[in-house]
């Protein structure tokens, strides 16, 4: 998009909430309500022509955080609100987040 807001164009739609960009603008990682309308964790290139679903976890998740680098998530299954737990951003298995005692 242009300094004067031309040239504007959709990367992602629907209802969308709790969105951030990744490390070096490179795409945006967001909260999306799914077709049954279960919010799950998304990520989109800035092109728009790149979108991925990150997690399916029963009942949805709640994007909290990304990492510095931009390549871990941190995250907040819905149905375990008071946990929270990570996983790369390029995917694979997500694990509950433990402080150091």
């Amino acid at each position: 998009m242009g300094a004067d807001g031309s040239g504007e164009r959709t990367i992602l739609s629907g209802a969308l909430f709790g969105w951030m960009f990744s490390a070096n603008d490179q795409g945006v990682v967001c909260s999306k309500y799914d077709p049954s309308g279960v919010a799950h964790l998304f990520s989109c290139n800035l092109e728009g022509d790149e979108t991925r679903q990150l997690l399916n976890l029963p009942g949805g998740e709640v994007l909290m955080d990304l990492s510095p680098d931009g390549r871990t998530i941190l995250f907040s299954p819905r149905s375990r609100r008071e946990e929270i737990w990570i996983q790369p951003l390029g995917g694979g298995t997500p694990c509950a987040w433990r402080p150091m005692p």
